[in-house]
């Protein structure tokens, strides 16, 4: 996925040098023994959230984020982890 690859580009160090970057809906990545052990997983999450807010603040598109992408991410979520029901009639 594309958190995968800018995870992989931001924290190297935190997932093991054979891992390939899996591809969508393949599985994720494994982490490294220094990246398991503490907080090194929080404090690289935190630090790519600000580093992800200070892009999006240069390119303009902190509202759009914040109005849109952000409370959409949790309905999606919900809809992954539950599912959908579809009219079939009506799709055919």
């Amino acid at each position: 996925s594309d958190l995968n690859k800018i995870l992989q580009q931001k924290f190297p160090n935190l997932f093991e040098s054979d891992n390939e970057v899996p591809s969508a809906g393949t599985g994720q990545l494994k982490l490294s023994e220094e990246a398991t052990s503490g907080n090194t997983i929080y404090f690289a999450l935190q630090r790519l959230e600000m580093d992800l807010r200070e892009e999006l603040k240069e390119a303009q598109l902190t509202v759009i984020y914040e109005k849109f992408d952000h409370p959409l991410a949790k309905i999606l979520y919900k809809m992954e982890r539950k599912g959908i029901a579809l009219d079939r009639d009506l799709l055919a």
